[in-house]
């Protein structure tokens, strides 16, 4: 199973057929999308790391990649890394289970954990927003 939905290299999705997909979680996606922009973010529609991915939204902030939204059917995952102190600031958050879930499945890598955490409902769209802050510190 793909983190997202368009996974054909050679067919770059357009903003319609993404809204689409997304359906009833459009407003959590556009609401995302706008913070980042007002935080100053770059964005750019990219193939990130092969099939099992696919087409993603990458934001960066000073040059740096700070989120990926991967669009799926009714939801979509943001990918967030986050370093050992911000995972620990993380745990001292009230995080809801798509959240907590992302943060137990995820490996340690020596940049930290890649989190791949499915957005479906405003609380998860909260829990991506607190992640995004401790990003900041």
């Amino acid at each position: 199973m793909s983190i997202g939905c368009f996974v054909d290299k050679s067919c770059v999705p357009t903003e319609n057929a993404i809204q689409q997909k997304l359906g009833l979680t459009l407003p959590l996606w556009t609401s995302l999308i706008n913070v980042l922009g007002n935080r100053k973010a770059e964005q750019s529609l990219k193939y990130l790391y092969g099939r099992q991915y696919g087409w993603a939204k990458q934001f960066r902030i000073k040059g740096k990649p700070t989120i990926a939204l991967f669009p799926n059917e009714g939801y979509f995952v943001a990918l967030i890394i986050l370093n050992a102190g911000q995972l620990f600031a993380a745990s001292q958050l009230h995080l809801h289970k798509n959240a907590v879930n992302a943060i137990d499945a995820a490996n340690l890598y020596r940049e930290g954990k890649w989190l791949f955490v499915r957005v479906q409902k405003l609380h998860d769209l909260k829990d991506i927003e607190a992640l995004l802050r401790l990003k900041e510190l």
